[in-house]
């Protein structure tokens, strides 16, 4: 039986598309996927957690931008933007899942999503972050809406990072919220 960490390091892109990653211990760990490059998932990706105890995280430690691309769920997973990443993510994709968000201070999340309740909104079914778990934003850190489209302000935007707006076609508050930062 295996105690202890096990840390993926993934120095470029990583895509997974239509088949079952198994992450299979005994023991108790926790299991990070740290990458540096774009990651995509296509079709339904299955992880399989064999019934160890310990998290599963997908974490974005890139020096330059990167792209993430999904419209589908990468359940039982965290998502964690390290300090000092960009993570760009366009109109359709979303992180979905039952884990935590955490958006790490000076780091940055630029979203792309024109649904009309929010691009960050408190619930599942819309926007760029659709994770049923805890959602974290340090002080420090920025969200761009730098959408395609108009975008909208939703219930979900947190008040502590500094929220820009680069957006030629306009963004709009979709509900009451408050705003911190720059």
């Amino acid at each position: 039986t295996f105690s202890g960490d096990v840390i993926l390091d993934v120095e470029g892109s990583y895509t997974i598309s239509g088949v079952t990653v198994n992450l299979t211990f005994g023991g108790s760990a926790n299991i990070s996927l740290n990458v540096a490059g774009d990651v995509t998932l296509t079709s339904n990706p299955s992880i399989i957690n064999g019934g160890g105890i310990g998290t599963l995280s997908l974490t974005f430690d890139g020096t330059s931008v990167q792209n993430y691309s999904s419209s589908v769920a990468f359940t039982e997973f965290n998502f964690i933007i390290s300090s000092s990443s960009i993570v760009n993510i366009a109109n359709g994709d979303a992180f979905i899942g039952s884990g935590d968000f955490l958006l790490n201070n000076l780091s940055e999340l630029r979203l792309g999503s024109t649904a009309m309740s929010g691009a960050i909104q408190s619930g599942t079914t819309a926007g760029n972050i659709r994770v049923a778990g805890t959602r974290s934003f340090n002080s420090g850190s920025s969200i761009v809406y730098n959408g395609s489209g108009a975008q909208f302000i939703g219930s979900g935007h947190p008040t502590t990072p500094n929220t820009e707006i680069n957006n030629a076609n306009g963004v709009t508050l979709a509900s009451d919220v408050t705003i911190g930062g720059d």
